[in-house]
C-alpha cells in the first residue's frame, strides 16, 4: 500500500467501505489506474481491510476505523488524512462511471464549494435495494439538469477539503452533509449539480443494518435542525416530528411514480420503505427531543 504523497495532489479521493465488499472488485478496477501523483485514493474500511485493497503494490492507501462507524465517520476520517486541495467523496456501494475522475478534475470549485453528481440505480438491485435507493436517491436520479442546488449526496461529490477542515466542530460529528452545507449557504458559498459526476447505486446493506444507520442519520439531521432553531420551534419541531415517517413515505411513493426506472417498484419496495422510514422518522423525532435537553448550537 502506498503513504501519503510527498507532494499534495490536485484531487483525494475518499471511499467509505462499510459492508460492500462485493463490489470492490469493479471499484478498485477504476480506481486503481487513476492513483497517480495528481491523484490520491484513499479506501477507508469499517472494521478489518478485505485483501482486495492490502496487496503490497496498491497505489492507494488504506485506512481501518472501528466496525461499528458509520459511513459519514470513515468519510471525516479520510477527509482528515487527505492531501488534496480537492476532495472527493463515495462509497463502495457506489459503481463510478468510467469517466469519473475525469469529470471530478474539471468540476468548478473555484466558484463553487462543492459540486455534485448524479446517482443512477443499478438494475440488478434487490427490492430491499431498490427501497434504499428510493429513499436516499430520487433528487439525484437522472436525468438532471448542472445548475446551482441546495443540497448535494456527499456520496458522489467533490468539495474544497479547506472548507470542510474550516468547520472542526462539525467535523468532529463526522461529515454529515446536510449539516456542512447548512454552514457553506451561510458564509455565501454555493452548491453545484453536475450530471457528468456519475456514479451507479449497487447497494450492499443489511436491513437492519440500515435501519440503524438511517436513525442515525435522522437523529443528527433533527438534532443540527432543532439546534439552530428559535426556542419556540425548538418546542414545536417534537410534535411535528410525530407525523414524519408519513409523510416521508407519501413524498418517496410521489417521487417513484414520476421516474420510470424504479416506478413500478412501489408495492415490492413498500414494506421496506415503511420500515426504512419508520427508522429515519424515529430518529428525527430523537434528535428533536435531544436538543431541547442540550445547548444548542449556532449556525
Amino acid at each position: 500500500m502506498s503513504s501519503a504523497p510527498a507532494l499534495a495532489p490536485a484531487l483525494s479521493i475518499v471511499v467509505a467501505v462499510k459492508d460492500a465488499d462485493a463490489n470492490l472488485p469493479a471499484i478498485v478496477a477504476l480506481l486503481g489506474p487513476a492513483a497517480s501523483d495528481n491523484v490520491e485514493v484513499i479506501f477507508v474500511v469499517a472494521g478489518a481491510p478485505p485483501p482486495i485493497l492490502t496487496p503490497a503494490d496498491a497505489p492507494w492507501r488504506v485506512l481501518a476505523a472501528d466496525r461499528a462507524a458509520l459511513i459519514p465517520h470513515l468519510w471525516r476520517d479520510g477527509v482528515e488524512a487527505a492531501c488534496g486541495k480537492a476532495v472527493a467523496m463515495t462509497t463502495a456501494h457506489a459503481i463510478p462511471a468510467s469517466d469519473w475522475v475525469t469529470a471530478l478534475l474539471s468540476a468548478d470549485l473555484e466558484t463553487y464549494a462543492g459540486v455534485g453528481g448524479t446517482i443512477d440505480l443499478d438494475l440488478t438491485c434487490s427490492p430491499v435495494h431498490r427501497a434504499i435507493y428510493a429513499l436516499r436517491y430520487m433528487d439525484v436520479s437522472p436525468p438532471q439538469t448542472a445548475g446551482d442546488v441546495e443540497e448535494i449526496a456527499a456520496d458522489n461529490a467533490v468539495y474544497r477539503r479547506a472548507d470542510i477542515l474550516a468547520q472542526p466542530d462539525l467535523l468532529a460529528e463526522g461529515f454529515w452533509e446536510p449539516s456542512f452545507h447548512r454552514r457553506f449557504r451561510a458564509a455565501g458559498e454555493r452548491l453545484r449539480l453536475d450530471p457528468r459526476i456519475a456514479v451507479a447505486y449497487r447497494g450492499c446493506e443489511r436491513p437492519a443494518d440500515f435501519v440503524r444507520q438511517r436513525f442515525a442519520h435522522g437523529r443528527a439531521y433533527g438534532f443540527d435542525r432543532a439546534s439552530i432553531a428559535s426556542p419556540a420551534k425548538r418546542m414545536l419541531f417534537p410534535v411535528l416530528g410525530l407525523a414524519v415517517p408519513a409523510v416521508l413515505l407519501a413524498r418517496i411513493l410521489r417521487r417513484m411514480r414520476s421516474k420510470s426506472r424504479i416506478g413500478r417498484d412501489g408495492l415490492r419496495t413498500l414494506p421496506w420503505l415503511l420500515w426504512f422510514t419508520l427508522g429515519w422518522g424515529s430518529g428525527e423525532f430523537s434528535g428533536y427531543v435531544d436538543a431541547l435537553l442540550r445547548r444548542p448550537r449556532k449556525g
